[in-house]
């Protein structure tokens, strides 16, 4: 955010700035700056050789490289794009996009098994005990992290008062500040879930003791729409721990499972102290077992185990988390349902109020979860990436200076979040990435239109882009409770 000030009744708002994708060198990544290159190199050489004739002849080898190094649309670069779609095309055409999973196979409760990008091998991630009773954190061995999830009640947005809702302001403020000085939390994803639900678990067994008319009545109450139709909902949080960050901490801690458990132990606590001030209910809250993080992803992938499954519950070993999902370019179609995954890559232009994002998380009679990922960075790494990103704002105002145009409103509020992120870091805190996903579930193609067009509806000043060719990652990492990385790894998703 940037520009931040106070409306009459105390609620902060804000202009957001837009999404940067600077690279290595002049919002290049490095990719681009090698194929820049040598089309750069092609023309140099035909130059020397033969002069601007040869380089004429020769614009069908340089002028592509040069195009598709330096060539972007609505934001993307031509490179990004041909890629993601390249590899999609590839492991379709070999037949990856698909899993099946053994039911015979033996399962533990120590283990969860999610398939990787499809068609690779399974994802083993496991369920390791903590000091707290009955909790668990789920450790990846791959990437050598440990995750604490936990299930934390909080107080609707728009139920509160503009008193509160200022609070709530200041307070996530502190919380991200307090999460860019952590040491070893890498990450933080929320994952706002809601779940229609059947009552029929609430309709009563044949008791004599009641009148036909008040089990009539009871039974007309549960088919009503005031209670039959209310979804369930819910917030997880997954704090993810990177164990290379913190081997000191681990060792003292015992070393092994046992020495991460309690470090991460160490960094939830300190983490939930700055929560009550966000609106959540620390009374309420769990530290999320095995069985539980088991069904929460079971009821990812089969919205239909919501009719026999309490979002609340767990499930044994004996029951499969998944089956059989198969990745398309727009959507994923999962055991009992199609799903999709939206990214929001572009902000509201306008100054927004605190609590923007409410319609989109508390609303909808539909499943779907808004997931709100961040990822701190130390300040080395902060002021590397400001000074990379303040160098492409150079270059276009330079630009703008030549055509002699003003800066538009998407720069001018990106200049003003490179100020209060210059400001933090003087004061000793890095930088706090955010980014947003929303993942909707239906029975059918037209439902997930359907979901679509409700997405533009409820949050009309933001760009939700659908990650063609990439559904199974955004899935994964949007929709499974399991602080799946965002980028970096096998799993990595690029936007």
């Amino acid at each position: 955010m940037s520009g931040a000030s106070v409306n009459a009744d105390g609620v902060p708002s804000a202009l957001l700035a837009p999404v940067r994708r600077s690279g290595v060198a002049l919002g290049l990544s490095g990719g681009q700056l090698a194929i820049t290159a040598t089309a750069v190199t092609v023309a140099l050489v035909a130059n020397v050789t033969g002069g601007w004739s040869t380089v004429a002849r020769v614009w069908w080898v340089w002028l592509p490289l040069l195009a598709l190094g330096v060539g972007s649309w609505r934001g993307r670069s031509f490179l990004e794009r041909i890629a993601v779609e390249a590899l999609f095309g590839a492991r379709a055409g070999l037949s990856k996009t698909a899993a099946a999973v053994d039911v015979a196979a033996h399962r533990t409760e120590s283990r969860v098994e999610i398939p990787g990008a499809i068609g690779h091998r399974m994802h083993l991630l496991e369920l390791v005990g903590t000091s707290f009773p009955g909790a668990c954190m789920v450790w990846d061995a791959a990437l050598g992290t440990a995750t604490a999830v936990l299930r934390m009640p909080t107080t609707a947005w728009h139920l509160t008062s503009p008193a509160e809702q200022a609070t709530r302001c200041a307070s996530l403020g502190r919380a991200c500040r307090s999460l860019s000085t952590a040491t070893g939390v890498i990450r933080v994803v929320t994952y706002a879930r809601t779940i229609p639900r059947t009552l029929d678990h609430l309709r009563p067994e044949q008791d004599r003791s009641l009148s036909d008319f008040a089990t009539a009545e009871y039974e007309q109450l549960l088919d009503g729409a005031a209670l039959g139709a209310a979804p369930y909902r819910d917030i997880l949080v997954a704090i993810t721990l990177d164990k290379a960050a913190v081997a000191a901490g681990v060792k003292r801690a015992g070393g092994g499972r046992a020495g991460v458990s309690k470090v991460l132990a160490d960094r939830v606590k300190d983490f939930a102290a700055d929560l009550p001030g966000c609106g959540v209910d620390l009374s309420g809250s769990a530290w999320m077992s095995g069985g539980a993080i088991r069904a929460a992803c079971r009821l990812a992938f089969d919205p239909v185990a919501a009719s026999w499954l309490d979002p609340r519950e767990g499930i044994s070993a004996d029951y499969l988390v998944v089956t059989s999902p198969v990745e398309h370019r727009d959507h994923l179609q999962v055991d009992s349902a199609l799903a999709r995954t939206w990214w929001v890559e572009r902000w509201p232009s306008e100054p927004v109020r605190g609590g923007f994002l409410a319609r989109l998380i508390a609303t909808g009679g539909f499943w779907h979860t808004v997931t709100q990922v961040w990822e701190p960075a130390d300040v080395r790494a902060s002021q590397k990436r400001l000074d990379n990103d303040q160098s492409a704002m150079d270059t276009m105002e330079r630009v703008n200076r030549a055509l002699k145009r003003d800066a538009s409103a998407a720069q001018v509020a990106e200049q003003r979040a490179l100020e209060t992120r210059r400001s933090d870091l003087v004061e000793g805190y890095g930088d706090v990435r955010y980014s947003v996903y929303v993942t909707g579930i239906a029975g059918d193609a037209d439902g997930l239109e359907a979901i679509g067009r409700w997405l533009r509806q409820a949050a009309p000043d933001t760009g939700m882009n659908p990650l063609p060719a990439q559904q199974w990652a955004a899935f994964a990492q949007a929709a499974l409770p399991l602080g799946i990385p965002t980028r970096g790894s096998r799993q990595g998703l690029r936007r």
